[in-house]
């Protein structure tokens, strides 16, 4: 009895050591980025990106969405498009990315436009009034 309950205690520390061991190269692997996005639903939060132009979208994944000040968490998506640099002319069309979504969100650029390879991601808060932030990761591909 003595010696499956050591096995049992062994088992369960190794368990956790390889646990904590994932976690760690999960959070240090990710490029987590806050954003505080406008209070008005027609403003973006710009972040600037560069792409291989090996694919026609950019990925968005929401981590989470927040509000800023505190209080009651009922925010659960942001919205979010592609801009071109010089003039911030519209290279997208608006995505809605959910932090329930696992997986990323594909903004897809318009047909046209693929060779750009310097853009802006926009951030949108569709909770007009709120003050909401997001954590998310972002990647030109």
């Amino acid at each position: 009895m003595k010696r499956i309950k050591k096995a049992f205690l062994s088992a369960g520390i190794m368990a956790l050591m390889v646990l904590g061991s994932q976690l760690y190269m999960y959070a240090s692997s990710a490029n987590d980025v806050v954003i505080n996005l406008p209070t008005t639903s027609s403003a973006y939060t710009y972040k600037y990106v560069t792409r291989s132009l090996n694919y026609s979208y950019v990925s968005v994944h929401a981590d989470s969405v927040y509000p800023t000040n505190g209080g009651a968490d009922t925010y659960t998506y942001f919205k979010s498009k592609l801009f071109t640099m010089d003039t911030m002319g519209s290279l997208s069309n608006v995505y809605s990315v959910y932090e329930t979504n696992l997986g990323f969100t594909k903004l897809n650029l318009f047909e046209g436009t693929l060779g750009t390879s310097q853009l802006y991601i926009g951030f949108n808060n569709p909770y007009n009034g709120y003050s909401v932030s997001t954590v998310v990761d972002y990647n030109g591909n």
